[in-house]
């Protein structure tokens, strides 16, 4: 049986543990999310299984309000408390009204949402979370938007038509990122990206020891290269 930070048995009744988040929009989210997943056997909210769908996983975070409000560690540790409380009030029946708890947002809470979102990326010193970052390919996403930036879209990937994670940016090194695919370089990017902007406008020179090895290119794509970096509206046009 789970203990409080006293150390005692929690001897509370589900029921009273959701109690214990009626304050917190956030876990009531997340606790209908796996309980409507569970009662519905899926047709709605989100699914568990064995696979690629276990508690807490991106798949649960992406896309929605928990992505702009928890990191993925602070997520997976709330969905794993929750979902005990949603699977245990599950099997009492369908009955059970909890149409009491159930969230509603209002545009109040999207912009606190917004804030923190904006107040969590802002935090920290730059250069420390640069030196944290041990994934070669998103260290060299990194230096491709500092360059970008700092050259203005002479060097590296260009801010000047296309955004973080684009697709034109990643049309450039296909192969390099083949293994990671889209969503991953999307994710990244934006992170990379964003910590790129900081450097350039704190006026700091990130460490080019840090700088991985530029990957080669093929000649078609070094074309491309000059084509995503043109004023044509690149994302009506897809690279295989």
């Amino acid at each position: 049986m789970p203990r409080t930070k006293g150390g005692k048995k929690d001897e509370r009744t589900h029921l009273e543990k959701l109690e214990g988040y009626k304050d917190s929009k956030i876990d009531l989210f997340i606790f209908f999310g796996y309980y409507d997943g569970l009662v519905s056997e899926g047709v709605c909210g989100w699914v568990v299984n064995d696979s690629n769908r276990r508690v807490g996983c991106r798949h649960h975070q992406k896309g929605n309000l928990c992505d702009k409000v928890l990191t993925t560690s602070q997520f997976r540790s709330k969905a794993r408390k929750i979902y005990l409380i949603a699977e245990g009030l599950a099997g009492l029946g369908e009955n059970l009204d909890l149409a009491s708890y159930r969230p509603h947002f209002t545009n109040e809470d999207f912009a606190k949402f917004e804030a923190e979102r904006r107040k969590k990326e802002d935090a920290g010193d730059p250069m420390t979370k640069l030196l944290t970052v041990k994934d070669e390919k998103a260290l060299f996403i990194f230096f491709q938007y500092y360059d970008g930036i700092k050259t203005k879209g002479k060097e590296g990937f260009s801010l000047n038509v296309a955004n973080f994670g684009s697709v034109a940016h990643l049309g450039i090194y296909p192969g390099y990122f083949k293994e990671r695919g889209e969503n991953w370089f999307r994710r990244v990017s934006k992170v990379m990206g964003k910590l790129a902007e900081r450097f350039v406008a704190d006026g700091i020179a990130p460490p080019e020891t840090m700088r991985p090895r530029r990957p080669t290119i093929a000649p078609a794509t070094d074309m491309l290269h000059a084509f995503r970096n043109s004023n044509v509206n690149h994302e009506l046009y897809s690279v295989e």
